[in-house]
């Protein structure tokens, strides 16, 4: 999980990870893809070559992302948003994409929903079309950036129990969060960013629990009390 105040560089981080960002160095490895960030240079007019692109390609589809604000296809229905990925870019057949999503779907509580348009959902359920869509393209990791940022405050638990179920399954997540006590429950791993820089980081039983530094402490203070 990684927690912070606003501009502490906790979505860049997660952009990095997924390379929707290109770091100026540095080296991770997801799946079987590795990259060396301080390898990547585009040419004089900002462009990358073309067999950059390729392992950048390789490199991202280890991953799948979920946004704070859903962005799903407007025209197209729950069902269509999840087998978009596997269809288009993965080449999957459309009879295997297509029972794949409906187990999603019903994984995320959303069986009887799968025709509908998100117009027609709530933004919880939205954001549970969005998890499923990441899914969907089976991914090494999945990348939450404040999935529950934009809902409203009764629909937030929902959202945070289907990632608290696939958390259980094993599936490796990264999670950029305010939820605190969610965090605490779930995460292996905290990061308390600020100013871009890794303040803390440990166990949820330390860094939430236990904080040393007292910009992590000063933060879940205001953070935890009650209003």
């Amino acid at each position: 999980m990684l927690l912070g105040p606003s501009g502490s560089g906790k979505t860049t981080l997660l952009r990095s990870l997924n390379a929707l960002e290109i770091p100026d160095r540095g080296v991770v490895t997801i799946g079987t893809e590795r990259v060396d960030f301080s390898t990547i240079t585009p040419d004089r007019r900002g462009h990358l070559p073309r067999e950059t692109r390729r392992r950048l390609a390789a490199y991202r589809a280890q991953s799948g992302m979920v946004f704070q604000a859903h962005n799903l296809f407007p025209h197209k229905t729950a069902l269509q948003n999840v087998t978009e990925g596997p269809i288009v870019t993965q080449r999957i057949p459309v009879a295997e994409a297509t029972a794949r999503a409906r187990e999603l779907l019903a994984q995320v509580g959303l069986s009887e929903h799968a025709d509908k348009y998100p117009y027609q959902l709530s933004g919880g359920q939205q954001q549970r079309v969005g998890i499923a869509r990441a899914l969907a393209l089976r991914p090494k990791l999945v990348l939450f950036d404040e999935p529950t940022s934009a809902l409203d405050p009764e629909l937030v638990g929902d959202v945070l129990g289907v990632m608290k179920d696939l958390a259980d399954e094993g599936w490796t997540m990264v999670v950029v969060t305010h939820e605190v006590r969610f965090a605490q429950q779930v995460s292996d791993q905290v990061l308390f960013l600020d100013g871009g820089l890794v303040v803390e980081e440990g166990p949820p039983s330390q860094v939430i629990a236990a904080p040393t530094q007292q910009r992590t402490r000063d933060f879940l203070r205001r953070i935890l009390e009650p209003v």
